[in-house]
């Protein structure tokens, strides 16, 4: 938006029409443009401001000697390289630059990557001496080494996660690089992961759906529905009853409302003569509060579109707000202007007890503080609750930070060569984003003051950026009416898109808002703009090849997925996002094993061939080989840690239980064996807290091992194994239930029934048909931790959900009922007097083809 403009007197009006604020401006503020009508920044007002603007003006107190104090920012990007726009594709130092390592599987990258010397995709060594400086200047003990603790304070507010950068976020990154949970890391460990890491998820992006904007649809507005003048402001606010409506400001003086369903205008307010500049939904009491040229502030009630509060007598026209509650006073809301004079003005609002609900003064307003940070206007102001500070960008060329309750200016950002328009902030990659004059976007760190990257490509001046975490994209409007979509990480422009409709008035967009709840962009002129937001689904990023096994970890809100062609995925389970991958784990092999240790940071695949392999799944790096014993096909794998031991069970065709030591040693051969069975083995699972393994076999028998003493505890066989036929035998899945009841295990195989067992009596205390289709086999079997829900899966992509809350409610200081107790429970209820210990509630057919896990 040209600010110059539309902030100066009638001599230079023009942009947003002919009528003048209400307060002109002096002379002195009133210069000469030229260059898209933007007044070049004289010396004075260059050379001197990063003193001058720095201090209070005489209606704030005086900045205090101490340090200033942005808070807890949790993001320090490292120094920028000389040339900027070089750094690498991240805003931050964000463990996603590519490069190549030996001791990993190929990873996505492998053959669709992007050369190595390409600057913008590559961990540099520039980068890599920096982050090794921090990591050195932490060992305070010169072990080498450094401890949980050490790490999140070396490095918070540098490093930046796809989790964040806080400190519960730099936890788990250390939980990533340590694998092997011995509560340290080194340097090699950490340089690795960097590396390694960094390849796979720069790929892994090129298999991300792809997010853009369709044609714009211009909704139906009757005569005399539209703006009078352009639109210089939209706003999406949600009502107090849960609905939610679009706002619209314009030069006309009018705000108006839109229902967000269809569209339709519901209310026109005439604010008055003045151009209405920002609308902002008080978020205490649901108040419209809308700020104009009329050196005033109004509040508005959205039910009944009411006046019901203003702030009067601005000292200067009031270009941009932001409202916020604070913390420490949840009965206040805060309001923050930006304005004409170069100020940033906060005022507190609370309600006036005094005054009758239906009066048009029921706010009591109390200016806080004002400071004049800038030597022009101020265009726009954001407040960020993780530092509780206010950003702000102004025409002098600068941004400014500014805590909200110290009252002392934080940071001043230098870099942009013509005025700042716009100004927004990531809370997920803690960055200010800032468009400007000079048709450039910047990225800054807020805590070095530098810009970490710049983003050029527009044509015409920044009129409005908005940063969309979710989505990890920028938005950005030019005054050409062009809108281009930017990656957060990588910086790569995703998409251009232009308004083509000529304007007869003024030719231009001023202002655009990202509606998240229906996944539309609104811009405007007279009337709003709808652009749809559309995703399409890159078919390469599920699996190719059949899948083995899907494991969940919920230390890091991941699913990790291995299939037949050797590939293994990291998907984050809350957005459904592929996060990481590699290929060819065995080679050759299927995988046709997998699980995790006990720590839950390494993870364990096992082969067609006999081999095991150790990962970090987090960055594709193989930790360990474990040498089969023989060429036989792995089918469970188990990481046990005890006080003295710590040792990984791997079981398959062999018919055997063999152990391998869990060392640092990059190959393992294996340990001592145990053996009993005469078929297969299909599953092995260990009891919570217990030495005891259970093992199931492809003749239908079950059996309890001492892992202690490597003896067997028990074994169990299904009632009427005789009878069957051998391809009805198989126990195809065996787990265990949780807590007190973690001695009750639960069995289904290819007799289609799902069995009870009390372990350590060796004993089918329960019994219960599942009705999965004749000819399919059972062969997937999971237990919610509460030991309320069943769920099954067959070979048939059926899924069938139990409800054995029934059980559980039967059983007796953690004992299961009795035989002859589920046996009567059962007979109960197949007469129709009573509820089964175990019922369906649910089925589905949720794949085409068999679901293995």
């Amino acid at each position: 938006m040209d600010y110059k403009r539309f902030l100066s007197g009638p001599k230079n009006a023009g942009l947003f029409g002919s009528a003048p604020p209400e307060k002109p401006f002096s002379k002195a503020e009133q210069a000469s443009q030229h260059d898209e009508g933007i007044r070049p920044a004289t010396s004075s007002s260059v050379n001197t401001l990063p003193k001058a603007r720095l201090s209070a003006s005489r209606e704030g107190p005086q900045p205090g000697p101490q340090s200033p104090r942005l808070g807890n920012v949790g993001t320090f990007i490292l120094p920028p390289p000389t040339n900027i726009q070089s750094l690498g594709p991240d805003p931050t130092y964000s463990l996603s630059r590519a490069t190549t390592h030996t001791t990993r599987a190929r990873t996505e990258s492998g053959s669709n990557a992007k050369s190595s010397g390409d600057k913008r995709d590559a961990v540099n060594a520039d980068i890599l001496q920096r982050v090794k400086g921090t990591f050195q200047g932490a060992d305070r003990d010169g072990s080498g080494r450094l401890a949980t603790h050490e790490f999140v304070k070396a490095f918070l507010g540098i490093l930046q996660t796809e989790d964040g950068g806080d400190a519960e976020a730099l936890s788990k990154l250390f939980m990533r690089i340590d694998a092997n949970s011995d509560g340290s890391i080194d340097w090699d460990e950490f340089s690795s992961y960097m590396l390694l890491e960094s390849q796979g998820s720069a790929s892994i992006r090129e298999l991300e759906s792809s997010i853009t904007f369709e044609a714009p649809v211009t909704p139906f507005v009757p005569e005399g529905g539209a703006h009078r003048d352009v639109i210089t402001a939209i706003s999406h606010v949600q009502l107090s009853n849960g609905a939610d409506r679009y706002v619209t400001c314009g030069k006309d003086g009018v705000v108006k409302v839109w229902n967000c369903k269809d569209m339709k205008l519901l209310k026109s307010l005439a604010v008055g003569k003045s151009w209405v500049t920002c609308a902002r939904l008080l978020p205490l009491t649901r108040k419209l509060a809308v700020s104009s040229f009329s050196r005033a502030m109004k509040i508005y009630d959205l039910h009944t579109y009411e006046l019901c509060g203003q702030i009067a007598e601005i000292d200067y026209a009031p270009m941009a707000m932001d409202v916020w509650v604070p913390h420490r006073n949840k009965d206040v809301e805060m309001v923050v202007f930006g304005d004409g004079g170069g100020f940033v003005r906060l005022y507190e609002l609370r309600i006036n007890p005094l005054e009758d609900k239906n009066s048009n003064d029921r706010f009591i307003d109390t200016p806080k503080w004002a400071y004049q940070h800038h030597s022009d206007w101020v265009t726009s102001v954001k407040y960020v609750e993780d530092t509780n500070c206010v950003i702000a960008g102004s025409l002098d060329k600068f941004v400014s930070i500014t805590d909200a309750e110290e009252r002392v200016p934080l940071k001043v950002l230098e870099g942009h060569i013509k005025g700042v328009t716009t100004v927004d902030w990531s809370s997920m990659y803690k960055f200010v984003c800032s468009g400007g004059q000079d048709r450039r976007i910047y990225l800054w760190n807020p805590f070095s003051q530098k810009p970490l990257a710049q983003l050029t490509g527009h044509t015409g001046s920044l009129q409005q950026v908005i940063v969309n975490d979710r989505d990890n994209q920028i938005i950005s409007l030019g005054s050409d009416k062009t809108i281009k979509v930017w990656d957060i990480r990588n910086h790569k422009c995703l998409q251009t898109v232009q308004d083509r409709e000529l304007y007869p008035l003024d030719d231009t967009l001023h202002a655009m808002e990202f509606d998240m709840k229906r996944k539309q962009l609104l811009t405007g002129n007279l009337k709003p703009k709808m652009w749809q937001q559309i995703i399409t689904t890159s078919a390469s990023a599920g699996h190719r090849d059949p899948i083995t096994r899907v494991l969940y970890n919920p230390m890091f809100s991941e699913a990790v997925s291995g299939d037949h062609g050797g590939t293994v995925s990291v998907w984050h389970v809350p957005s459904g996002k592929l996060r990481f991958r590699f290929y060819n784990a065995h080679e050759d092999q299927r995988i046709t094993a997998m699980n995790f240790d006990t720590a839950r940071r390494r993870l364990l695949t096992g082969s067609e061939s006999g081999e095991v392999k150790v990962w970090n799944f987090s960055s594709g790096a193989c930790l360990s080989r474990l040498k089969p014993r023989n060429r036989e096909e792995v089918t469970a794998v188990l990481a046990i840690r005890g006080s003295l031991m710590r040792h990984f069970l791997v079981a398959g065709w062999d018919r055997r239980i063999t152990f391998y030591e869990d060392n640092a040693e990059r190959s393992v051969g294996p340990g001592r064996s145990i053996s009993g069975h005469r078929a297969d083995i299909l599953d092995m699972v260990i009891m919570e807290n217990s030495p005891t393994v259970v093992t199931a076999s492809d003749d239908g028998e079950v059996w309890a091992w001492n892992i202690d003493s490597g003896a067997p505890k028990r074994k169990m066989i299904p009632p009427g194994h005789a009878d069957r036929s051998p391809d009805e035998r198989p126990i195809e899945a065996v787990r265990f239930l949780h807590g007190k009841m973690r001695n009750i295990l639960v069995s289904v195989g290819a007799d289609r029934f799902m069995r009870f067992w009390e372990v350590h009596e060796g004993v089918c205390v329960l019994e219960v048909f599942t009705g999965h289709k004749l000819g399919e086999t059972v062969l997937a079997l999971a237990i919610d931790p509460k030991n309320e829900v069943v769920v099954t899966g067959d070979s048939g992509g059926f899924i069938k959900v139990w409800d054995m809350s029934g059980f559980r409610s039967s059983s007796h200081a953690g004992m299961p009922p009795s035989c002859s107790e589920a046996a009567a429970a059962t007979a109960l209820a197949s007469a129709g007097g009573g509820v089964p210990m175990v019922r369906e509630v649910a089925v589905w057919r949720g794949h085409h083809k068999v679901i293995t896990n």
